[in-house]
């Protein structure tokens, strides 16, 4: 799905792609609602797409300005091809890779952006800290568009009740992340904004 929203974005005449969303935490101490802000996408190959400096240094300057509350870290961030739930394979990513977080968009656009020749540029807000174990089924109570399938949630948790209390912390996370990550999409407003004139 991802790959073929960035070819879409891509054929549509786009000048700079933009990943922002959810990301799972690796570094210990950055917790749920802490606003990444890259300068590097690490792939699972190991090749390093570097973020365009321009956004970058102009997001940075906003969000150090006083224009957001959100603690935000320009640590680079690593592709993942499938969920990564669990706190031992999230501290195993940070030793291999120095990554402060995780997720599993913002490789592809990077590619696809180096591939077309165009700046991206990478916003994301942590929604389950390094410590926060999650279930395998945590994935399929998630829709495509991030929203909670309720339904699905209502017959796991029924048959899986003592798994409340994860679910949970996954939705304190998430509500932490979406906040942060309204405050990041305000400044990125602002530099396009600026762009424009």
């Amino acid at each position: 799905m991802a790959q073929a929203a960035v070819t879409d974005l891509v054929n549509a005449g786009a000048e700079m792609l933009m990943s922002f969303g959810y990301a799972g935490g690796l570094e210990p101490g950055y917790g749920a609602g802490t606003l990444l802000l890259p300068k590097k996408v690490i792939s699972a190959d190991g090749k390093y797409h570097m973020t365009d400096p321009c956004a970058h240094g102009a997001l940075a300057q906003i969000l150090s300005q006083g224009q957001s509350n959100a603690v935000f870290s320009d640590g680079a961030i690593f592709g993942s091809d499938d969920p990564v739930l669990t706190a031992a394979r999230k501290q195993d990513l940070y030793r291999r890779t120095g990554a402060v977080a995780v997720d599993m968009e913002s490789h592809i656009m990077a590619q696809a952006a180096n591939e077309a020749g165009l700046p991206f540029f990478v916003l994301r807000a942590i929604s389950d800290p390094p410590g926060l174990e999650m279930p395998p089924q945590a994935m399929s109570v998630i829709k495509e568009n991030g929203r909670i399938d309720i339904p699905a949630l209502s017959w796991h948790l029924a048959t899986h009740p003592w798994q409340l209390g994860v679910f949970i912390k996954m939705g304190g996370g998430a509500g932490a992340a979406a906040k942060a990550l309204s405050q990041g999409l305000t400044a990125a407003s602002s530099f396009f904004a600026a762009q424009s004139l």
